[in-house]
């Protein structure tokens, strides 16, 4: 068994003023919505892996958004696994800033 996170590979600007350098971690909620392929992403952005494994509360940060929607394909809808929404969340980060901005990052538990 293991974790996945979305890390930040550059550094991000928190809506108090501060710095977040590169390395925090993003998690989310995900909400499937009925009648639809939509799914809302509800992002929650941690400085470190560290704070958001002891509890600490979440960044606001200006360059993304608390929330958005994703479409997800018919073929894919019904079976999609935890691994490909974090790949899909990753992808659109990504896409919306425009480069390689996030990675993911597995960590494997012995």
């Amino acid at each position: 068994m293991g974790t996945i996170d979305i890390i930040s590979l550059t550094g991000l600007t928190a809506i108090d003023g501060s710095l977040v350098s590169s390395g925090a971690t993003i998690k989310f909620e995900t909400l499937f919505l009925v009648g639809v392929n939509d799914v809302e992403i509800r992002l929650k952005i941690y400085r470190s892996r560290e704070l958001f494994e002891n509890g600490f509360q979440t960044i606001q940060v200006y360059e993304l958004p608390n929330d958005f929607r994703m479409s997800i394909p018919d073929e894919e809808y019904y079976t999609i696994t935890p691994f490909r929404i974090y790949q899909l969340v990753n992808q659109h980060l990504n896409m919306m800033l425009g480069g390689e901005f996030f990675e993911l990052k597995i960590i494997l538990n012995e």
